[in-house]
């Protein structure tokens, strides 16, 4: 083999790499959308057009990628992985001039190359010496097309993007530790092409726009709301730009143009709510009459990174999410120069303020959730496995959002054999954060035969799937390190999950201890900077305790008799106090105080509360129930059942509640109807058999409670996770044993007592039990024991012993 670097062919396969032509053809007709892999080698991907001048795949284009044979403004989306480094320094602005001539305006190009700002760290930090880092810098060299001409850190490469009228969306070095191998340190940039900005008159915004003259004038918009972010893309921000920018739509107080800023990922004809998002979107929009034009402006930008430059003759408007305690110097500077800063959280607020913002300029406007999708009721995701217990994490699996914490604590609290299954939902694995994510450290923990259960997803789900996955599961789980709200957190709630996440963060603000259990974290340093962006002090990230969250996921398992209580509690929370409704009325009332206008209030009746479906006044009841007021909740729980919409084991709970109500003001009457009618629907439900015991036992039928109940104690293990109503193992041991002691037979029901005691060492009832027990067979220092620790542990029993 010749290793001349000018040589464009050699005579065999080196390293994965062919010399033979590549001999595919361009598809015809183009695919739309239209996605291209440039310069693939052998990353052959699906879904995209592969293109490169060697290759042994069929399918792969021979095509030269610095002169692409395809029309102006034809591709959605470039991929140019480890390839930009190969041409020469004199070539890359024609390279990058011709990759975005053929984008369409708004579409993306995302770019993988080496980072030579982390290369020389590598270097001077003696983490590789000089042979590895001429390896790295200036390629394997191993064949013709393995040298690096030209080096790029974030300043460069930047430069090189605009040059080529691309707009860099975001940064990402990835400092990958080198202790398993020297392996290449990279960084990865997305950039679009932007579409044309429209152009708005000016205003003078020292003269207000008053209520007399929005009522004087004869169209019923108030002011204009340019919204500039993505949409219709799979993720959070675009999320969250939608669902404000539908209700926006709806409410109609004023007019609305939505600038994209990223390629489509999927059509607005999936959902019809979402026919808003088209019509107003500039690229197909409607002219408007010139008065609407004169009317002022407010742009508002919800992307990342923020973009510094203002938009012209409007007030600008930022929302920004932050999720550590300080932001960088640059972004600083930029958010000083907008009118407004809209963060989602009172921990993302403190960030800005402690950076400098002044605190009046940055306001709070909360995330939300649609509560017609997400609800505990409705169809569940298939998830392929047989195990019971399924905790969920939904999100990139990233350091930042503390993944590698709760997979360590799993790991740790579990093994195979245990009724358990870690559900991962991860984003953004092969385009933002490939090279990131822990779908590796995953499967080598796979590799150990003890492992438990893990399921691994990282395929787009559309937000009805999202919906039925969060209600496959039993718990969600996020030990975050930062977030700046964290969405799923929240849809996971409205879905019927109780959560599991860090204190001290984001989540406190529509989180309580009735549906979440925290995990307490310290503040760590992070120094000066954010991944080496200089900050304006100490930043600091949040540490949670692993051994905590280890215990927490051992006690849910071990005891998940309560979690479903939880759950319709914090549905209740979440789809009656945090929709999008909400949101967009405090985007209007921010409005309201800039302009002087008045259009929260007139979208009130159109964005405000729905009536109480049955899913919330069953979280209503529950909560009602929680707090002792049960008369409260009985009238409640029946209310949601004669709404006759809940799913059957909303509906088992419901009755289970009213039978125990029943039985505790001792209506037996009333608890054996509503006992009956859960039978009628799951007669082998855990809580239905404790609560036909109890009443068997009160008509003295013990034989038959006790033959009722035998089965579900034998299968404990597996009946535990179908119990709603909080009653754990204690109560179930606790009947028996009462039961044998009105049989006369205390040998049998000390033992059970004393098993009592070892699952819950500070029962009253099984200390008092144990105190008849021993009384009976005359061992009196021992019951006179018993009966001081039930009176210790609950002192309403003195009265009973005295």
């Amino acid at each position: 083999m010749n290793t001349s670097m000018n040589r464009i062919t050699f005579d065999t396969n080196v390293d994965g790499f062919t010399s033979k032509n590549a001999v595919g053809m361009l598809p015809e007709p183009l695919p739309q959308p239209l996605y291209l892999n440039l310069g693939c080698g052998p990353d052959v991907r699906n879904g995209f057009v592969n293109i490169d001048l060697f290759s042994d795949n069929p399918n792969v284009v021979k095509m030269d990628i610095r002169r692409l044979e395809l029309p102006d403004n034809s591709v959605d989306l470039i991929l140019a992985s480890d390839v930009l480094e190969h041409f020469s320094h004199r070539e890359t602005d024609a390279v990058l001039a011709e990759w975005a001539r053929v984008l369409k305006p708004n579409a993306a190009i995302i770019i993988r190359c080496p980072s030579l700002r982390l290369q020389a760290k590598a270097y001077m930090n003696d983490v590789w010496n000089a042979d590895v880092a001429s390896f790295m810098i200036f390629g394997g060299q191993k064949n013709p097309g393995d040298y690096h001409c030209i080096g790029f850190d974030e300043t460069s490469i930047r430069s090189h993007l605009q040059k080529a009228g691309l707009q860099v969306v975001s940064f990402e070095e990835v400092d990958t530790p080198q202790n398993n191998g020297f392996i290449n340190l990279n960084m990865t940039v997305k950039a679009i092409k932007q579409a044309q900005i429209i152009a708005m008159p000016q205003y003078d915004y020292e003269k207000k726009f008053t209520n007399e003259q929005a009522n004087a004038h004869p169209i019923k918009h108030q002011i204009n709301i340019v919204w500039e972010g993505s949409q219709l893309v799979y993720h959070s921000l675009a999320l969250i730009n939608r669902e404000i920018c539908i209700n926006i739509a709806k409410a109609d107080a004023a007019e609305l143009t939505i600038v994209p800023y990223e390629p489509d990922q999927f059509t607005a004809a999936i959902d019809p709510r979402f026919a808003a998002i088209a019509k107003n979107d500039i690229r197909y929009k409607d002219d408007v009459p010139k008065e609407i034009e004169e009317l002022p402006y407010a742009w508002i930008r919800h992307q990342w990174p923020p973009k510094a430059e203002p938009p012209q003759g409007a007030k600008w408007i930022i929302m920004q999410p932050w999720e550590f305690s300080l932001l960088p110097d640059r972004f600083v500077d930029i958010f000083q120069k907008a009118d407004e800063i809209w963060t989602p959280s009172n921990f993302s607020r403190q960030a800005f303020v402690d950076s400098g913002i002044s605190f009046d300029k940055v306001q709070i406007i909360p995330n939300g959730i649609n509560p017609e999708l997400f609800k505990p009721t409705g169809d569940t995701y298939k998830l392929n496995t047989n195990k019971r217990f399924k905790i969920l994490y939904l999100g990139g699996t990233i350091y930042r959002k503390g993944f590698d914490i709760l997979l360590h604590a799993y790991l740790k609290a579990f093994t195979k054999d245990d009724d358990v299954c870690l559900v991962v939902k991860d984003f953004g694995s092969k385009v933002f954060y490939k090279g990131q994510t822990a779908e590796n450290i995953i499967q080598k923990a796979q590799t150990n035969p003890d492992c438990p259960e893990i399921i691994y997803m990282d395929t787009d789900l559309s937000e009805q799937e999202i919906a039925a996955l969060y209600r496959a599961c039993n718990v969600y789980a996020s030990p975050y390190r930062g977030e700046g709200f964290s969405l799923p957190t929240l849809e996971a709630m409205a879905s019927g999950l109780p959560v599991i996440v860090t204190r001290g963060g984001c989540t406190d603000d529509f989180t309580n201890e009735d549906i979440a259990w925290y995990i307490n974290a310290e503040r760590r340093s992070m120094g000066n900077a954010i991944y080496d962006d200089p900050t304006p002090g100490e930043v600091f990230m949040l540490e949670p305790d692993v051994n905590e969250l280890i215990d927490t996921l051992k006690h849910l398992y071990n005891n998940p008799v309560g979690m479903f209580s939880q759950g319709i509690i914090a549905a209740s929370t979440a789809r009656k106090n945090w929709t999008w409704q909400r949101s967009t009325l405090k985007v209007l009332t921010r409005l309201d105080y800039l302009y002087g206008t008045d259009m929260a209030v007139k979208s009130q009746d159109t964005l405000g509360s729905s009536q109480d479906d049955a899913c919330i006044i069953l979280g209503d009841a529950e909560q009602a129930f929680c707090q002792n007021n049960v008369e409260v909740a009985a009238d409640l729980f029946v209310k949601a059942l004669e709404m006759d919409v809940l799913d059957d084991k909303c509906m088992v709970h419901a009755f289970n509640r009213l039978a125990q109500i029943s039985i505790t003001g001792g209506d037996m009457l009333a608890a054996y109807k509503y006992n009956e009618a859960a039978k009628m629907i799951d007669a082998d439900n855990p809580d239905t058999v404790w609560l036909e015991t109890v009443l068997l036992a009160s008509e003295n039928k013990y034989v038959e409670a006790l033959e009722r109940i035998t089965p579900t104690m034998d299968n404990w293990h597996q009946a535990k996770f179908n119990s709603t109503l909080g009653l754990n193992l204690d109560k179930h041991l606790l009947i028996m044993a009462d039961i044998l002691v009105q049989m006369g037979d205390y040998e049998g029901a000390m033992q059970i007592y004393s098993a009592t005691l070892k699952w819950d060492n500070y029962s009253a009832e099984a200390c008092y039990g144990l105190g008849i027990c021993y009384k009976e067979a005359g061992m009196l220092s021992e019951a006179k024991e018993m009966f001081d620790w039930a009176i210790k542990y609950n002192p309403e029993y003195k009265n009973i012993i005295n």
